[in-house]
């Protein structure tokens, strides 16, 4: 599964091109337990691949969290494309909490800060 951590209000994904709707709905599963338990979360999602510019396909694999943005306090992106940073920063992924992208050398800087 690709809802890896889920501790002290923190829930880690990863999502990449390869992302089956299965999978898409064992982390929405994920991030609904935790906000059952803590109300609100902090979330740390990994994005790996998308290669080409397709904001529309890293949007369906992130659709889910809309029904939960009011409960995302903090969520760190670590990712390693240009675009999706730039996408992210132009406000593509909007949430009502904090927003942070980080780029994949700097995923203990994503971790520290979720975490903070």
């Amino acid at each position: 599964m690709n809802a890896e951590t889920m501790l002290d209000r923190i829930v880690a994904i990863r999502v990449a091109e390869t992302t089956s709707s299965q999978e898409v709905d064992q982390m929405d599963e994920a991030v609904r337990r935790a906000v059952v338990e803590w109300d609100r979360i902090r979330l740390l999602v990994d994005v790996e691949g998308f290669r080409h510019m397709d904001p529309e396909a890293l949007l369906g694999k992130l659709g889910f969290l809309s029904a939960h943005g009011g409960r995302i306090e903090r969520m760190a992106v670590v990712c390693r494309r240009v675009w999706i940073k730039a996408w992210i920063q132009a406000g593509g992924l909007v949430i009502p909490g904090q927003l942070k992208v980080f780029d994949a050398s700097e995923e203990k800087d994503a971790w520290q800060w979720i975490q903070g």
